[in-house]
């Protein structure tokens, strides 16, 4: 996940992470990370060698049986799953939801902001669905015509949600900058828009996505099928670790 040493870690713990971080680091045979970030971080901070270092990212579960088959409305269906932290500034996008004809966001959230729960109470716009278990949750990720994420502050950090939003095979609307990991994954995969928390350049876009749902062009040219995101499937993912893990067990019994 984040190194130990994180952007968010309190002043009196920061040298004893540190130290932690380098002894783990010096000590493992194999060094594993969620993000490339987060490997480029440790490598700089602890010269770990190359070969020492892998990126393994988080993923989704590719067994789950599609049983919400998804069904185009009368209305641009936006959700968001997941927590709101004070990293993840969601004031842009409630906004250019409320100010855009036609576009409803559902939340299912535990730690619904009061701002948020207020906009819900102002406008049919906002939909707040409440806490969902989390195999719920992904089953209504398959149903929806929009997918939203929200960035974290650290560029390095892609959420956990993210890679359950590819492997429900929806387009993803990714709330952030255009440099951060969550953007660069989503450019790669070619599953959707990127565009940064302001709410007018955020109302532009979802005018111009409305306009898209309505000729039935939302997803024009995207291939949400799961083999285009297979690298992500949590079995594909232990595929790779157990290489690794065996990997490492062979060159030391080798030495």
């Amino acid at each position: 996940g984040d190194p130990v040493l994180a952007p968010y870690t309190p002043a009196r713990w920061r040298r004893r992470s540190w130290e932690l971080e380098r002894d783990v680091c010096r000590s493992a045979s194999l060094v594993i990370t969620t993000a490339a970030g987060a490997a480029s971080t440790l490598r700089e901070r602890h010269a770990i060698p190359g070969d020492r270092a892998q990126v393994l990212t988080q993923g989704f579960d590719g067994r789950a049986h599609d049983d919400h088959v998804h069904e185009q409305g009368d209305v641009l269906e936006l959700l968001y799953t997941g927590s709101f932290y004070s990293f993840r500034r969601s004031s842009a996008l409630i906004e250019a939801v409320m100010r855009t004809p036609g576009v409803r966001l559902s939340i299912a959230s535990i730690n619904v902001p009061d701002e948020i729960v207020a906009a819900s109470k102002q406008s049919g716009a906002i939909r707040l669905l409440g806490f969902l278990p989390h195999r719920d949750a992904t089953r209504l990720q398959r149903r929806y015509d929009v997918l939203v994420n929200i960035a974290n502050d650290d560029p390095c950090q892609i959420p956990g949600k993210f890679y359950e939003y590819l492997g429900a095979g929806r387009p993803v609307l990714h709330v952030g900058s255009e440099r951060d990991g969550a953007a660069e994954l989503l450019r790669r995969t070619g599953r959707g828009w990127v565009c940064a928390g302001d709410a007018d350049e955020l109302a532009g876009l979802l005018g111009a996505l409305r306009a898209a749902f309505d000729a039935r062009k939302l997803t024009h040219a995207m291939d949400l099928t799961s083999d285009a995101v297979r690298d992500y499937d949590w079995r594909d993912i232990g595929s790779r670790l157990d290489h690794a893990i065996r990997n490492v067990v062979g060159k030391q019994h080798s030495n």
